[in-house]
């Protein structure tokens, strides 16, 4: 039997193997080098990450990707995980690859004391992730709002279409000065009594200007000291829906008001078919959206394992939760 061999300090250069690997595995994807350097070897906060080669190769044939995340719920600081880029090149599958890197990320993760570790899976992880004692929550859905009548019949007929992404819209677009990261963070503490009683990302500074400059993309803009903010990018989904794609909202005064005052400064900014967001039950927002979306007709796979036990909250309860598009590893 070909023996696996697992790594858990990749080096730098190890990510040129890693990304070979990912380009195998998914072809279509704009991985790069930078954005692997960005998520595994220098991101915020450090956390482990893995790798597998089979013995007597020299070639990475798996990857177990994740990066720390600060999440609270009331007083308590959760430290967390969330697990990314996860693929076994197709001529080593079958070896048990995916799950022993699993295996060996959890337990070093509990030793570590990490509370638990979230991600949201494609159908066919879902079930190798449930072997390993993933538990899946429903009610993390996508929602969609057509900008006109015209955008509202393609949006309903092409609607389960929409994970699809043709094109980032990254080519013509700057990066968040420190400026727009000083606004940001300062409405995000305006805010932050919006979500207690909730697990979310603790977002300071520090975490934002790390966040919002993701190597891979262009996150844009709108923001108003009255009423709030929004963080976007746009993308091209299939059947050429070009959709203004959130990321993170913030809500000042009267949410929908605020809501509705935000939304009128894009559609002066941004000519798009679609506004959509990805939402948690649970978000301090989701009254507003979900009263003035589509929610899309399948949830996703928003799964989480539990590592050391979170007692002040339920974790397995969606509703529990605010997260939105900007606090998954895909955005």
């Amino acid at each position: 039997m070909t023996k696996i061999i697992i790594e858990k300090t990749p080096t730098k250069d190890d990510f040129r193997n890693w990304l070979a690997t990912m380009k195998v595995v998914w072809p279509l994807a704009d991985k790069t080098y930078e954005e692997l350097l960005w998520a595994f070897y220098q991101p915020y906060i450090s956390c482990p990450v893995v790798h597998a080669r089979l013995s007597g190769q020299s070639q990475i044939m798996g990857t177990r990707g994740a990066f720390y995340v600060q999440m609270k719920y009331g007083n308590d600081d959760l430290k967390c995980i969330q697990v990314g880029d996860t693929c076994v090149h197709p001529d080593a599958r079958r070896h048990g690859i995916f799950s022993r890197m699993n295996r060996e990320f959890v337990e070093a993760t509990t030793i570590e004391g990490y509370n638990f570790i979230y991600n949201v899976s494609v159908d066919v992880a879902r079930k190798a992730y449930e072997k390993l004692g993933w538990k899946y929550l429903r009610g993390f859905n996508l929602y969609v709002r057509p900008r006109g009548l015209t955008s509202s019949v393609r949006v309903l007929r092409n609607i389960r279409a929409f994970s699809v992404v043709e094109n980032d819209h990254n080519e013509h677009c700057t990066k968040l000065s420190d400026d727009d990261i000083d606004r940001v963070f300062s409405i995000t503490e305006r805010t932050s009594a919006d979500f207690s009683g909730k697990i979310f990302v603790t977002k300071d500074r520090g975490y934002l200007s790390w966040r919002l400059r993701k190597p891979t993309q262009n996150y844009r803009l709108v923001v108003d000291n009255e009423f709030g903010y929004i963080i976007y990018k746009l993308v091209t989904r299939a059947h050429k829906i070009r959709d203004v794609f959130i990321g993170e909202i913030r809500l000042l005064g009267d949410k929908d008001y605020s809501f509705q005052k935000l939304l009128s400064l894009l559609k002066v900014r941004e000519e798009y078919d679609i506004v959509s967001v990805m939402l948690s039950k649970g978000h301090p927002y989701y009254k507003v959206i979900n009263e003035n979306f589509i929610r899309r007709w399948k949830s996703y796979n928003f799964g989480t394992r539990e590592l050391n036990a979170v007692t002040s909250v339920d974790i397995f309860d969606l509703q529990n939760w605010a997260v939105s598009s900007l606090d998954i590893d895909t955005y």
